[in-house]
């Protein structure tokens, strides 16, 4: 679901990089086959929110996900994701 994904970008990243190149990017990276969202800390100047991934191959990770905010609907938008 890889074009859902990439709507929901922030529209910064989305001006960035391109439908395919965010494609070619993810199936690149290693299956996540679960996750937890963590609590996004208000008071941040990051706007980072951590998330716990499982891999499918069984490996645990965290990560950051930066957020920006849509300045249409409020809502939060995910920009990129970092380990």
């Amino acid at each position: 679901r890889y074009a859902d994904a990439y709507d929901s970008l922030c529209p910064e990243t989305r001006a960035r990089v391109t439908e395919a190149q965010f494609t070619s990017q993810q199936a690149g990276q290693d299956p996540i086959r679960s996750y937890d969202v963590g609590t996004l800390d208000l008071a941040s100047v990051d706007l980072a929110v951590p998330v716990s991934v499982t891999y499918a191959d069984g490996r645990t990770g965290q990560l950051q996900a930066y957020l920006g905010q849509n300045e249409e609907t409020g809502a939060f938008q995910v920009c990129s994701v970092e380990e």
